[in-house]
């Protein structure tokens, strides 16, 4: 659930983006993203599983999609595009405050020539490689393939659901804070953050393929394929699943389950990682008593 921009520091780790091999598109034709519907009675809400960094040519506006957009009374997000202006000055402080060790005693001396070859690319300097945090170095040299892959920000689902929101006067909140967010990194454990650093660079080449996988599953709505990649993503390194998974799953339910006290429809676009597989936020909200089906 990582990846390529340091913001919405999570919707399925290094799920996302690095370039595929093949010359094809990454994904062609119309996308059909995974929905679902949680009712309970005068409350709806419409989840999507969203994707961060997108083609720009890609079609995945589906009349379920804008037939959501034009019900709702309001969007939800993982983080309030209001504070994503912040993100780099909370990344900077918080990826350098603490002291660390050397590269080659956090990844060994094998993966520490090329830790500094990526983060050339991603123009990270020697210096910044050596004193950054392991959390925050796998974070930036997880987003170099995006790049090379076509993908932006401006694409992905939450960019554009903002832009038809906010065009709409329609209110965009967070469930919760960029701050937050990312301290969910910076507080795992040294011996954590290394292994999920030494897993970005180890799996630099595999990342291609990877990517390809996702896109196709997200675009066909394969939510078994996606809950398959979400639940590899965070097994590959122990730790992660619950601090940056299931326990935010919880917390988004409970979330959810508060604003279901006041009536209207209400559209919420997170990461696909967290609405598949085990403890998954549509399954959360079905056993907090929502009716919750998919919208097909």
């Amino acid at each position: 659930m990582l990846r390529p921009r340091i913001p919405c520091a999570l919707a399925t780790l290094t799920l996302l983006l690095a370039a595929c091999s093949a010359p094809a598109p990454l994904v062609s034709g119309p996308a059909h993203p995974p929905m679902w519907l949680a009712d309970d009675g005068d409350t709806r809400f419409i989840l999507i599983g969203s994707v961060h960094q997108l083609p720009p040519q890609l079609d995945w506006q589906d009349a379920r999609v804008r037939r959501a957009v034009g019900q709702a009374d309001e969007l939800l997000l993982e983080i309030d595009p209001a504070e994503m202006p912040q993100i780099p000055a909370l990344f900077a402080r918080m990826a350098y405050d603490e002291p660390v060790m050397t590269l080659d005693r956090r990844i060994g001396r094998g993966l520490a020539a090329p830790a500094f070859d990526m983060a050339a690319r991603a123009g990270i300097s020697a210096y910044q490689a050596r004193t950054i945090e392991s959390w925050g170095l796998a974070m930036a040299l997880g987003s170099v393939g995006s790049a090379d892959a076509g993908l932006t920000s401006d694409a992905g689902v939450e960019a554009t659901l903002t832009h038809a929101f906010q065009a709409a006067h329609k209110p965009v909140r967070g469930l919760e804070r960029a701050a937050d967010q990312l301290a969910l990194f910076d507080a795992l454990p040294d011996a954590t953050q290394d292994a999920m650093l030494a897993r970005t660079i180890r799996e630099r080449g595999q990342a291609r393929g990877q990517i390809c996988d996702l896109l196709r599953a997200w675009a066909r709505g394969d939510t078994a394929r996606l809950a398959a990649i979400a639940t590899g993503e965070v097994a590959r390194t122990p730790g992660l699943a619950e601090r940056l998974v299931y326990a935010r799953n919880r917390a988004w339910a409970a979330a959810l389950t508060a604003r279901a006290r006041r009536p209207g429809t209400v559209m919420v676009a997170v990461g696909a990682g967290h609405l598949v597989g085990e403890q998954s936020l549509p399954s959360l909200l079905g056993a907090a008593g929502f009716r919750v089906t998919a919208i097909r």
